[in-house]
């Protein structure tokens, strides 16, 4: 089935790279939690593991972390769940980062000024914005706390309720932003 939906006559006809002219996601410039914090995002980034059959032999490869067998699928979803680009056949042992560089080593492009929501798997970049490492967050913690103060930090403004510093703040606002996504 993966293989058929990642066919060229298929897929071509399904996913479309998003452009630096890309408009601002409805789901993003409607909700004031989210713009303009977030006007130049354009969705979410994961990878994610489908179950699989292997020969004996390349068993050890597609061994994943939690000891299935499994491939590792690179996905890229806009905020309203289309996807954007899809790089399946990676082996479960596979990081997710690795697999988002040779994405990009391959044909995928992030319009410059333009970035995607990403878990701590992978590295922040002018490409992706992810949470910091180490700050622990709760999304049930964040309620309406966007609505309350505001901070610039870096080149990025992010709402500051938390009494544990802009760090939380910031990771709860890709969470939530992100758990709107995938």
């Amino acid at each position: 089935m993966l293989n058929l939906l990642t066919s060229p006559k298929i897929y071509y006809d399904l996913i479309e790279l998003p452009t630096t002219n890309s408009p601002v996601p409805e789901e993003i410039r409607m909700n004031k939690k989210f713009f303009p914090f977030f006007k130049d995002c354009i969705g979410a980034i994961d990878g994610t593991h489908i179950p699989m059959h292997v020969p004996e032999a390349l068993r050890a490869a597609y061994h994943n972390r939690k000891g299935g067998i499994s491939q590792n699928v690179l996905a890229a979803t806009t905020m309203n769940m289309l996807f954007t680009y899809v790089l399946p056949g990676w082996e479960g042992s596979a990081a997710d980062s690795r697999i988002f560089d040779d994405a990009c080593a391959i044909n995928f492009a992030i319009p410059e000024g333009r970035y995607y929501l990403a878990d701590a798997g992978y590295a922040n970049c002018d490409a992706l914005l992810v949470p910091y490492r180490g700050v622990r967050y709760h999304l049930k913690e964040w309620g309406n706390a966007a609505e309350k103060y505001v901070l610039t930090i870096s080149s990025y403004v992010h709402s500051h309720p938390s009494p544990s510093g802009h760090k939380h703040t910031r990771n709860c606002l890709i969470t939530g932003t992100r758990s709107f996504v995938m």
